[in-house]
């Protein structure tokens, strides 16, 4: 099942979807009669800054979790009707219809168009300020090529049969990218406040992919430098690994072994010799 790409959702989903929002609450969530979330967001609410005003608020109302669960299982079908494949990929439908659902419930979202058809979203929900560091929701929206003489259902079907939905990224990784979105809308909804902001990004090239670059922003996200890598990657960079004994010492890995790293907080890139077959993760110790 795990191959075919079945996620039982229908029994299962309010469940996926309350352990991710409990995660969420358990450590940021305030008082319910202590302070309200901001006004209307603007586009740039997506940026780091200052905390928004606050008010007195009523308390959070009790979250429909029947509700979630179908609009997630409808979500999710719809996503995986969406042929992601990569190559090409082709995500930018799928960003466009996750900003929809955030601007929807007054979350601010914004999509980006790197390449022609390839699609990145993201969209936060503003805590009250109490702490600078956000907690990141990541998943990616393209998925590995499938043979539908493989599968039992049409990869791309989405069909929702016996209280599970088939196709392909079901578990990797549209599934966790819709419980992922559900969540936050369901604190939204629900008036809890929490004590720091909440991202959400779902990226493209995420299965495969055969390039990558690193970027860096000094202004909170508005803009970006391409930082100079001594060669191009040869997969997405999919992990970075640094440590407060030496803040300007950063590591970089590719998705498929390359390893980089800058001595000068990332002005300036050098590549390891040693290359290994894929990195999931990276962390460097001092000696």
């Amino acid at each position: 099942m795990f191959l075919q790409g079945v996620i039982e959702i229908l029994k299962r989903g309010s469940r996926s979807i309350a352990i991710a929002a409990a995660c969420l609450l358990a450590g940021f969530a305030l008082p319910a009669s202590a302070l309200a979330a901001s006004p209307s967001p603007t586009p740039n609410s997506l940026l780091p800054g200052e905390s928004r005003g606050v008010s007195e608020a009523p308390p959070p109302q009790p979250i429909n979790w029947d509700r979630v669960t179908q609009e997630a299982t409808d979500l999710l079908s719809k996503y995986i009707q969406m042929n992601t494949s990569n190559p090409p990929g082709d995500e930018l439908d799928a960003a466009r219809m996750f900003k929809e659902k955030f601007l929807t419930d007054g979350i601010p979202a914004t999509t980006w168009e790197p390449e022609k058809g390839r699609g990145i979203v993201a969209a936060r929900l503003r805590g009250i300020g109490k702490h600078t560091k956000s907690i990141i929701l990541l998943s990616h929206m393209d998925v590995v090529p499938a043979n539908s003489k493989e599968w039992t259902m049409s990869p791309f079907s989405g069909t929702v049969k016996g209280g599970e939905i088939w196709g392909r990224g079901a578990i990797d990784d549209k599934g966790p990218g819709v419980i992922e979105l559900m969540a936050m809308l369901a604190i939204k909804r629900a008036g809890i406040l929490l004590n720091r902001d909440v991202l959400f990004v779902a990226t493209g090239d995420g299965a495969l992919g055969s390039t990558g670059a690193i970027q860096r922003s000094k202004d909170g996200g508005q803009s970006w430098q391409a930082l100079p890598l001594p060669v191009e990657p040869n997969s997405p960079i999919w992990s970075f690994a640094t440590h407060p004994a030496n803040p300007n010492r950063i590591l970089a890995c590719s998705h498929y072994g390359e390893i980089f790293a800058s001595e000068d907080a990332g002005d300036s890139w050098v590549k390891l010799r040693r290359e290994f077959s894929e990195i999931r993760a990276l962390a460097w110790t001092p000696n």
